[in-house]
């Protein structure tokens, strides 16, 4: 019995300090140039950055409020345009190569994961299912890039899979901030998110691991 609880907390201890880790994970073997000439994934590591102007321009953005309104909203918006430059010097900049970036990219995203969770809380039923379908469906997108460089075959199987993981938790986000806009079309947004993660469940159908 012991040992199982030894086992449990030595899992807790080391995905802490994995958070701190500057080391990049990307294979060594791999073209590290390879993620830079990818347009598309260049592109997605700044998705967070649109998700910050959106949150900066919207109201009722989220469930809870610190100090006001205005003050959550750029504190949010703040946060995401620094995930976004993490993410960038992390994924692209610095990938396979050590640096601070790795673990600030990994704090940021664990926190900002956390501080828009909470909202799941206060929040309608509706709202709610964006979450419950959303989340999970971008951590499976999240897994996949890992398989794939945990297996560390072919670089383009990760950067497929991470370009997703970039555009899925940010896309998913702002339909639901969409979503909470005074007037919007509730439904709409609700079923474009709905549509997003069915053609991600059917990405991993079609494409599933080797």
């Amino acid at each position: 019995m012991s040992k199982k609880v030894n086992q449990k907390k030595n899992v807790i201890v080391e995905i802490f300090r994995s958070q701190f880790r500057v080391k990049s994970l990307y294979p060594s073997g791999w073209d590290c140039d390879a993620p830079k000439n990818d347009t598309i994934y260049f592109v997605s590591s700044f998705s967070y950055m649109i998700l910050a102007i959106l949150v900066f321009h919207s109201t009722n953005v989220s469930s809870y409020v610190i100090y006001d309104e205005d003050v959550t909203n750029l504190g949010f918006s703040i946060a995401l345009v620094l995930q976004s430059y993490f993410t960038y010097n992390a994924d692209v900049e610095y990938i396979g190569k050590k640096s601070t970036f790795h673990s600030l990219d990994r704090f940021f995203a664990t926190l900002m994961c956390v501080l828009f969770g909470l909202n799941i809380w206060f929040i309608s039923t509706d709202e709610r299912m964006i979450f419950i379908m959303g989340v999970p469906v971008s951590l499976s997108l999240l897994c996949r890039s890992r398989i794939a460089r945990i297996r560390g075959v072919d670089p383009r199987e990760y950067i497929f899979w991470h370009t997703g993981w970039h555009f899925h938790l940010p896309l998913n986000t702002a339909l639901w901030v969409l979503m909470r806009q005074p007037g919007s079309i509730r439904p709409l947004y609700m079923l474009i998110s709905m549509i997003l993660n069915i053609f991600t469940c059917l990405l991993h159908v079609a494409y599933p691991p080797k």
